[in-house]
């Protein structure tokens, strides 16, 4: 990990990623809000309901890329320093809530992949898993 920049503002490109990141979201939870609504809720499968589940795990699998990318660019080109008028104590949340963030981000995106999986095979029993197992080629003909 790159030392840390001298105190200032971060730099325009670790600001766009955040912001990209937070618009993403910001558009994802909805869409996967009225996605389950419509498709579990009101139990509509047109293709409306289709486009909002291609939509949400097209945008899923950008934040995932955005994520990984920022992730780079921090471990690369560093952040600026702590603000000097911060407590140690602060500091150190500070440097644990970011990181966490990335942790999130990252095994949540991929922790709900898997049980979104296990929930469609388990619960639901339908054929969402099945057609990515290896060996699903000829299913349905």
């Amino acid at each position: 990990m790159q030392p840390a920049k001298p105190s200032g503002p971060y730099s325009v490109a670790a600001r766009r990623f955040h912001w990209w990141t937070v618009a993403f979201l910001a558009v994802q939870v909805p869409v996967g809000l009225v996605m389950v609504y419509r498709g579990k809720g009101l139990n509509v499968w047109d293709a409306t309901t289709n486009v909002l589940y291609s939509g949400h795990k097209l945008l899923g699998l950008i934040i995932l890329c955005a994520v990984i990318a920022r992730l780079i660019y921090r471990l690369t080109q560093g952040a600026p320093a702590d603000e000097p008028t911060l407590e140690p104590w602060q500091k150190g949340v500070s440097h644990a809530t970011h990181w966490t963030l990335y942790l999130l981000l990252i095994v949540l995106l991929a922790g709900m992949h898997v049980a979104a999986a296990l929930f469609h095979y388990v619960i639901r029993r339908d054929g969402v898993l099945q057609r990515m197992l290896v060996r699903a080629g000829r299913y349905g003909s």
